[in-house]
């Protein structure tokens, strides 16, 4: 079953968006069922590639194809709905038609191989999803310019080690954590093995055997990220946190 769904998706997907026209409102006969297909056209959404939508429902429930479009009918995404739920393929592509991101899912629920790119060829993220919709294993982050952003390995959503990087390639932090069976709070979270750099290159603190201290630079990549933090662990457990000055920061970061 779940192959035929996600069959249909990339058949909606790949055909021709102009064959919808704006206001459709009619009931259709598809392999899934009888369903009422929708194509709504007009500015209700905040971004004008964005602002044409084709829908299908099984009385108020979404069922079927929903594909997005841009003003110009170029698709922005595509998935398929069972009973409300995404279920199968979610896809997105660009302006000029490379697909830059896919999804998977479950009767709602995310899982699978989760990827996306800055442009074909050049990957942004690539993770993996359990049955339960937990992020697990290893996975990967890119910056735009090609240089890896960070490795980690996660356990059941929960990241138990990684290794980040500045977008020149300089290395950032590397940690290893241990893993909490239950939901915990950041500054619950258990420090193992840390170390840390400045943005150029110099070493700015280690946590050893779950004891000591480290500074954490922002990498760049958050224009709201700024604050530089220095955290105290005993027992691998943070027992100190602070931010550090501009006049600190600067003699931390001059070249």
């Amino acid at each position: 079953m779940i192959s035929i769904l996600l069959g249909i998706t990339l058949m909606a997907a790949g055909s021709d968006a102009k064959t919808y026209k704006c206001g459709q409102d009619t009931s259709v006969t598809r392999p899934y069922g009888i369903v009422r297909l929708q194509v709504a056209c007009g500015d209700e959404y905040d971004s004008s590639d964005k602002n044409i939508t084709v829908l299908e429902f099984k009385g108020k429930k979404q069922h079927g194809i929903s594909l997005h479009l841009d003003s110009l009918w170029r698709k922005h995404d595509s998935s398929f709905f069972v009973n409300g739920k995404h279920h199968g393929a979610l896809v997105f592509w660009d302006t000029l038609g490379n697909e830059i991101a896919r999804r998977g899912y479950h009767n709602g629920v995310q899982v699978g191989k989760d990827e996306s790119y800055w442009a074909p060829g050049r990957p942004s993220l690539i993770r993996n999803y359990n049955a339960n919709g937990e992020v697990d294993g290893p996975w990967q982050k890119w910056w735009p310019n090609g240089n890896k952003r960070g490795d980690y390995v996660s356990k059941h959503d929960q990241v138990i080690s990684a290794t980040e990087y500045y977008q020149d390639g300089k290395p950032r932090i590397k940690f290893v954590g241990s893993y909490e069976a239950r939901k915990i709070s950041s500054l619950k979270q258990k420090y193992i093995q840390c170390e840390s750099w400045a943005p150029n290159g110099k070493p700015a603190g280690k946590v050893v055997n779950g004891n000591g201290k480290w500074i954490i630079f922002p990498d760049g990549g958050e224009p709201a990220a700024k604050m530089v933090v220095r955290e105290v662990y005993k027992d691998s457990v943070i027992a100190d946190l602070d931010t550090l000055t501009a006049s600190e920061t600067a003699k931390w970061t001059a070249p």
